[in-house]
């Protein structure tokens, strides 16, 4: 569990026998029955259409190949896509998107190894297990150590439950995991969109194994302009102290979804499209001046045909 490094720990197993922790997320199953809960497969050639911020005319294509398929313990599936997106003019960007609670995110740039998306929402568990929280949290604040709570099973929310909102992020590169958003437990922690929030990344395996020991830390701000997220990500530098910012951009596709960039180099752009009969739409946000340009990629008949559900 992150945030406790050089502390001193107490391990105290919680035994969640039966409990009620379905409730977690409905648009997240914490079960998986086979491949009938495969996660959609948004792998094709797009063509698209948009406004930019000028409110010029703009036209390209948009490819998008799965990469890889991950797992969570016991719980969610994701497929992680590279992206390369061409603008009819002669910009060309390639990066990475994966689709999640019903949009497609992504990151796109010239051309950044590391560049990332990362998708931000609330945690949501069950009465139970918020009432369990509650009284770990009384505990701690009657106690003069701190303390690891540890959930028997090691469940996929396990390692996110003590905090209020998480992220799930991939790179271009092929690495993934999740990010929490502090403060942990019940702290004053604000809804996303406008706040400030410290973070810890942590990295997984294909199977959903966290790596332990490689992580980050630091403090990501978010600031809301108009349909524009401004994100400034600071990481913890060897003395404890944040280091610069890094701007980037961040979008809303709904209110209990935050969108990021982050590990570009200035001329990146985060993107968030949705299922609307045949096409996907939304829009997409450049990091250097948060200037919007409004998006519609059209579906083409073997992705529609492989996701019945989604395109009609």
């Amino acid at each position: 569990m992150p945030g406790f490094k050089n502390l001193h720990v107490t391990i105290l197993r919680i035994l969640v026998l039966g409990l009620a922790i379905a409730g977690l997320s409905t648009a997240v199953s914490s079960s998986r029955a086979g491949d009938e809960d495969a996660p959609a497969d948004l792998s094709g050639d797009y063509t698209f259409t948009g406004t930019l911020p000028d409110s010029g005319e703009c036209s390209g294509t948009f490819v998008v190949k799965k990469r890889m398929t991950v797992s969570t313990h016991d719980g969610p599936r994701y497929n992680s896509y590279d992206v390369k997106m061409a603008y009819k003019g002669g910009w060309k960007g390639v990066g990475v998107g994966t689709f999640i609670d019903g949009h497609f995110n992504f990151a796109v740039a010239p051309n950044d190894k590391y560049l990332a998306v990362v998708t931000y929402r609330p945690v949501v568990l069950s009465p139970r297990m918020i009432e369990l929280k509650r009284e770990l949290w009384n505990k701690e604040h009657n106690s003069k150590e701190r303390h690891l709570y540890e959930v028997q099973g090691d469940p996929w929310w396990a390692d996110v439950w003590t905090y209020k909102h998480y992220g799930v992020f991939f790179r271009a590169d092929g690495s993934w995991g999740f990010e929490n958003l502090g403060p942990e437990h019940l702290g004053d922690t604000p809804p996303l969109g406008d706040g400030t929030w410290a973070f810890v990344r942590h990295y997984y395996d294909n199977k959903g194994k966290q790596a332990i020991l490689d992580y980050k830390s630091g403090q990501v701000a978010a600031e809301v302009k108009g349909d524009a997220v401004k994100i400034s990500m600071a990481y913890t530098k060897s003395n404890g102290k944040l280091d610069e910012p890094e701007v980037n951009a961040g979008l809303m596709p709904d209110a209990n979804t935050l969108v990021a960039v982050f590990n570009g180099s200035g001329e990146e752009a985060v993107g968030t499209v949705s299922p609307a009969g045949m096409t996907m739409t939304g829009r997409i946000c450049d990091s250097s001046d948060l200037g919007l340009t409004s998006i519609t990629l059209t579906v083409p008949e073997d992705v529609a045909k492989k996701n019945p559900g989604l395109f009609r």
